[in-house]
């Protein structure tokens, strides 16, 4: 067994941030898909969650987090009936946008990753 060296910590934190990426921007579009309940209930969980890994010790914890939490926030302001039609309009347009960086972000990790692990091979 090979010791874990800073490439393969490296290489490891790229596939779990390309996972988290596309399942963050996934959740973010289904999130502006689904029926009200569902859409609130994800973009409130989104706001928890992201807030709670704001104040992480990890710094990059505390950025994934933040943007998490501020998607949540669109989700809300996207999805709440009580909230006027232009806010609902520019969170939705801001949800879509952010779930698409997302989305894009995940896959260019995911091919530095695959990269990372051929140069292994």
């Amino acid at each position: 067994m090979e010791p874990a060296n800073s490439s393969t910590s490296a290489l490891a934190k790229q596939g779990v941030a390309a996972v988290g990426n596309i399942i963050g921007g996934a959740l973010f579009l289904a999130t502006g898909i689904l029926p009200l309940p569902f859409g609130l209930a994800l973009g409130g969980i989104a706001a928890l969650v992201g807030t709670g890994a704001a104040f992480s010790r990890n710094s990059d914890d505390k950025k994934i987090g933040g943007m998490v939490a501020i998607g949540g926030l669109f989700a809300l302001a996207a999805k709440l009936p009580a909230s006027p039609g232009p806010i609902r309009a520019v969170a939705g347009t801001l949800l879509v946008v952010g779930a698409i960086g997302f989305l894009v972000m995940g896959i260019w990790k995911g091919l530095k990753f695959l990269r990372g692990l051929k140069q292994r091979a």
